[in-house]
């Protein structure tokens, strides 16, 4: 029933032709109205914390966009490979994604000294230039790069209060994330999952061991990690690690993806910058705080620092782009 529902209002889409001013409005001009009431709109509002009528477009673009005869095939129960440069992919064999940070380290290295870590207690400008005081020394600079989260630069140097009233107008989600060992699952050969339903506290899983030996335990036993974004003063953010942790593991049996009693342990990590979320007034609040830094010496590149939703990849590129720009303006 749900099949041919998605594929009807897929094939006979009456909003195919809008123009898309929010997320919502995306989804639904995009893939119809079965596929974006039965997944795109409850996955995306559990996700974000934040109903997707009242995101903008901004980040659409990565979201792929099935040919019909995919879809087609998908309900008849073919299996599609779909975007294969998202099917196959490279990991490092071992140390997992912090060893491409080490390899650019060592590059950065070899022409500049890296320090760390560092505790940032002061950012002043004096003379006409900055000062950088940390609990390793003190550092001045005519122009600074900021990776840091914007509100924790915020915390660091003085601003007039339109440009601190925009960047309290910025919104991102946190995130936990539980490492679950287990001596088995049933997660099968697969790298991640997602979750739409809301009585699943969790909306992602990943499985380890599909990255291969070097991230299996030994005998074969398994190691889920599992993903729950919240708010800043929401209710999820104010339950008990104790109380996450039950639910984890009750879901995971509910779903018979991972049973109660094959849980050899639990490890269990809190971030606070995980998602920035693209609400309609995102991108002139924050153009507004990027442009204010920028007057003033201060250019940032990372997903928090210029409040974008950058992956690893984005930011390498991003990175690139600050630096050859900046060499060039300075010759």
């Amino acid at each position: 029933k749900d099949k041919k529902y998605c594929l009807k209002t897929f094939l006979d889409n009456p909003y195919r032709n809008c123009r898309p001013q929010n997320m919502l409005q995306f989804f639904l001009k995009t893939f119809g109205e079965g596929i974006t009431r039965l997944y795109l709109q409850p996955y995306n509002q559990k996700m974000w914390k934040f109903n997707p009528a009242l995101m903008d477009t901004q980040m659409v673009e990565r979201i792929p966009q099935p040919p019909r005869e995919d879809i087609i095939k998908s309900a008849k129960g073919i299996a599609t490979e779909g975007y294969k440069h998202q099917l196959y992919f490279h990991y490092p064999d071992k140390g997992g994604i912090q060893q491409i940070i080490n390899a650019l380290s060592g590059l950065v290295a070899k022409k500049s000294e890296i320090i760390h870590p560092a505790i940032i207690k002061s950012i002043y400008k004096k003379g006409g230039v900055w000062r950088v005081e940390t609990d390793g020394g003190s550092f001045v600079s005519e122009l600074l790069i900021n990776c840091l989260p914007l509100p924790e630069l915020f915390k660091l140097i003085n601003a007039p209060n339109k440009v601190v009233k925009a960047l309290k107008k910025l919104k991102y989600n946190s995130i936990y994330i539980i490492a679950v060992q287990a001596k088995k699952d049933n997660v099968g050969d697969n790298g991640a999952l997602y979750f739409a339903d809301k009585d699943i506290i969790f909306h992602r899983i990943t499985k380890l061991n599909f990255f291969g030996r070097h991230y299996r335990l030994k005998n074969n036993k398994s190691t889920v990690l599992v993903e729950i974004t919240y708010r800043p003063k929401s209710r999820l953010a104010g339950l008990k690690k104790e109380e996450i942790r039950q639910r984890v593991i009750n879901d995971l049996d509910k779903l018979n993806l991972l049973k109660k009693k094959d849980v050899i342990a639990i490890d269990f990590k809190n971030f606070k910058y995980a998602y920035v979320i693209y609400d309609l007034s995102h991108r002139k609040n924050a153009n507004y705080v990027l442009k204010y830094l920028s007057t003033k010496g201060i250019f940032c590149c990372g997903r928090f620092a210029e409040f974008e939703y950058l992956n690893m990849d984005a930011v390498v590129e991003h990175s690139y782009k600050l630096a050859k720009k900046l060499n060039k303006e300075r010759k």
